[in-house]
């Protein structure tokens, strides 16, 4: 805010203005995610899932409108299996189970990220952020979010009557 800036068309000094500033910030940012799981599962003991979800943000540039992610993984649940069940007693339970999938994070992107900076010209004889050389830039339209392909291995297992779990 201030008071007493020449129109920007003439050549005063604008040193006698009075400006004003203010502290603290607001912003906004929408968030539009789709997203499904479909999960199989084969004679108590064969299991697989796949995952997808689809992100949309006014954080992310115009050439991004949409990030997709996904997942998918699979288990064996090996005290089903017969040369488990029948032979080791104190196991209850044995699964062996992996999943492959990438993950996104778009907090991560500051609301302002896709836009350009806006920086200084002199028009008129006089500091300005807008004349009739600049022109209106866009911002940067590949701003997306960041992603990591991860990969998860385990083995689970319950022992003596469920007494100890692993």
């Amino acid at each position: 805010q201030g008071t007493g800036f020449n129109s920007g068309t003439s050549t005063d000094d604008i040193s006698s203005a009075t400006s004003r500033t203010s502290t603290g910030i607001v912003t906004k940012a929408t968030f539009l995610s789709y997203f499904g799981q479909a999960n199989y599962e084969y004679r108590r003991k064969y299991l697989a899932s796949l995952g997808i979800r689809l992100d949309g943000s006014s954080r992310f540039g115009a050439e991004v409108p949409l990030k997709k992610y996904w997942s998918f993984g699979a288990g064996w649940i090996l005290s089903e299996e017969p040369f488990i069940k029948n032979t080791v007693a104190w196991m209850d339970f044995l699964k062996l189970r992996g999943s492959v999938g990438i993950a996104g994070n778009t907090i991560a992107i500051p609301p302002n990220t896709r836009s350009n900076r806006v920086t200084g010209i002199i028009y008129s004889n006089n500091p300005s952020t807008y004349g009739p050389s600049v022109e209106l830039i866009h911002g940067n339209p590949n701003v997306k979010p960041e992603s990591t392909f991860n990969i998860d291995m385990g083995l689970e297992t319950r022992l003596w009557n469920d007494r100890i779990s692993l």
